[in-house]
Order: structure tokens, then C-alpha cells, then sequence
């Protein structure tokens, strides 16, 4: 989820502006609304970043050893039947 409002925030925010730097010769729209851009910007690309990061290391330590969590007793095992929703 974290990933996809990260993504949603770079279409909304950094693409138009981005695509209007391109376009114009100056900025238009003044010191503010740059800053505000710059922030947006680097605030998207750090969520992306660090969220692909902590799944990355979840899916080593899934592969690196996938019964610890059962060992330790933190997850229940339980049958589910993905037809009826009944365990």
C-alpha cells in the first residue's frame, strides 16, 4: 500500500511540474510552490526507496529460514479453505 501511495504522489506531484520545467525556459510558478515540488519530489522517491527496502529484507529472512516463525510459536498454523472462507 505504502508503495503504491509512493507512486501516486510522484504521478500527482512530480510529473506535471517536471514536465512543465521541461517545457518552459523559467519557472513559473514561484519560490513556494518550488520548494513545495523539491519536498514532494524526494519525499516520494524516500518512501519508494525505504519501502522496497524493508520488503526486500522480509522476503530474505522469509527465504533464509521459513520455519522460524513457526518454531518460536509466534504464528498459528490453521488449515483454510479458500472456497467456503472456513478454517
Amino acid at each position: 500500500m505504502s508503495l503504491a501511495v509512493g507512486d501516486l504522489f510522484v504521478i500527482l506531484f512530480c510529473v506535471p511540474f517536471t514536465s512543465i520545467l521541461y517545457t518552459l525556459e523559467s519557472w513559473p510558478f514561484g519560490d513556494v510552490i518550488c520548494k513545495i515540488s523539491e519536498f514532494a519530489k524526494h519525499l516520494s522517491v524516500g518512501v519508494s526507496v525505504f519501502t522496497l527496502s524493508a520488503l526486500s529484507v522480509e522476503r530474505y529472512f522469509a527465504i533464509a529460514n521459513p520455519l522460524r516463525r513457526l518454531q518460536e510459536g509466534r504464528v498459528k498454523r490453521t488449515t483454510y479453505c479458500a472456497l467456503s472462507g472456513e478454517n
